[in-house]
């Protein structure tokens, strides 16, 4: 048997430990035959799974609480469009495969003074599209 006990939590552990917590997991946006929009104020996460099966799915990362690591967006779009609106000046690196669709990336140049966060997109589309942008 163990006979250790967890440390007791006193009330300078309760105040240094951090208000907002970023989700550990994977975020997944899962649109069938239908329409997903996220927009304004949202905390996307570090890891982000939209999937649009004959659907359309708008991410809007302009307002959303970025986390302070790199996020990644691994897009699945079988028939489906994924669009994401990411901050203008933003570090963007898109990559996958599309197989009878299209895939658009439209991202003003970053800043070179200062490295902001990285928005890693990873996208599979079957006869659908992937579209990121910069507004």
């Amino acid at each position: 048997m163990d006979d250790r006990q967890p440390a007791p939590i006193t009330p300078d552990a309760a105040r240094s430990e951090p208000s907002r917590r970023e989700p550990n997991g994977r975020r997944w946006i899962i649109s069938i035959f239908g329409d997903v929009t996220r927009s304004g104020s949202w905390p996307p996460g570090r890891r982000l799974s939209p999937f649009a099966l004959f659907g359309d799915i708008d991410l809007d990362l302009r307002q959303a609480s970025m986390p302070e690591s790199d996020v990644v967006i691994s897009a699945i779009a079988p028939f489906g469009n994924i669009d994401v609106l990411v901050p203008q000046g933003a570090q963007v690196d898109v990559g996958g495969f599309t197989l009878f669709g299209s895939k658009k990336v439209a991202v003003g140049e970053s800043p070179t003074a200062g490295v902001a966060s990285l928005i890693r997109v990873r996208g599979v589309s079957l006869f659908g599209s992937l579209k990121v942008w910069s507004a």
